[in-house]
């Protein structure tokens, strides 16, 4: 199947110069895992690239008064290289003792010239890995899980059977990275099944059949490695303890008790596109070119 038709950023209304390749030399393949992380505040079910996004402003919008850190203007001179550079958007806040800056520069849509503010809202893609951490120590508390469990104790045979380590591998090792199970998104039929079919569906099933014969990267709790694996299987653990789904218990027992009424996690209203979502840009053909892949992000997050 053809690769679905990105929309590239030349020849729309970009008021910038050209943007040159990415400073990371392997952004391409970074971005293509953080697109498919099933943990993402922004997945979603449509199979069209309508980029939409963002809709419109904020709905909030950050008083420019508040700021009063000192470094106010190397801040956004910071910001503001940056962007020159190839990102399309950034937004950082401050706060320390010396006082507070949120700023922001670049675009939240190129096409349409929408200027980038702090208010705007972001894709969290594997900073939900810390609501998921956050989540299992919760049940730990509850009684409901134990820290130096097995996964085997939670988790059908199915699942943790085939995978390198399964047998062996504890709640705890997956936390901290420690289990030595591969990440799927290192894997080349991975890629290549994604990179073919961006708006194809990957259920839980199929995520899982890229670990099987794999073999795995050290003794559990040896070494330290990133693996979104490892975060896949804690949020499988997570709907099978609670007999539900893991965004309903983020949902219920983190971002409604603090306050987190801008953050979205599939039980939220106004998920997957909140007003303000910023666009997604990658370069796709990794020819120097952004391109809005809204929709791809929002599809395989």
């Amino acid at each position: 199947m053809p690769n679905p038709p990105l929309t590239n950023v030349e020849g729309s209304r970009e008021t910038r110069p050209h943007l040159g390749p990415p400073p990371i030399k392997d952004l391409g393949r970074i971005l293509l895992w953080g697109l498919l992380s099933l943990y993402s505040f922004t997945a979603a079910t449509a199979c069209t690239l309508d980029l939409i996004s963002p809709s419109s402003q904020p709905p909030t919008v950050w008083d420019p008064t508040r700021n009063t850190h000192p470094n106010a203007g190397e801040f956004q001179e910071l910001l503001d290289r940056y962007t020159k550079r190839g990102l399309p958007g950034v937004v950082f806040l401050a706060r320390a003792p010396q006082g507070l800056w949120n700023g922001a520069a670049g675009f939240a849509k190129i096409e349409a010239a929408v200027p980038m503010t702090p208010s705007h809202r972001h894709h969290s893609a594997s900073v939900t890995k810390m609501y998921t951490a956050a989540a299992v120590m919760l049940l730990i508390e509850d009684g409901l899980l134990e820290l130096d469990a097995l996964i085997s104790v939670y988790l059908p045979e199915e699942v943790w059977g085939p995978i390198p380590n399964g047998s062996k591998v504890t709640v705890r090792d997956l936390l901290n990275h420690r289990s030595g199970i591969p990440d799927f998104g290192g894997d080349l039929s991975f890629e290549l099944d994604f990179l073919n079919d961006p708006l194809g569906d990957y259920p839980e099933g199929k995520i899982l059949s890229y670990l099987h014969g794999q073999s795995a990267w050290c003794e559990p709790g040896e070494i330290c490695f990133y693996s979104n694996a490892n975060y896949f299987l804690l949020a499988l653990i997570l709907d099978e303890v609670t007999a539900g789904n893991h965004s309903d218990l983020f949902t219920r027992r983190i971002f409604r008790p603090l306050g987190l009424d801008e953050t979205y996690y599939k039980s939220e209203e106004g998920y997957p596109r909140p007003r303000g979502l910023v666009s997604s840009y990658q370069d796709f053909e990794g020819n120097g070119r952004l391109m809005n892949v809204s929709d791809l992000t929002i599809h395989s997050a």
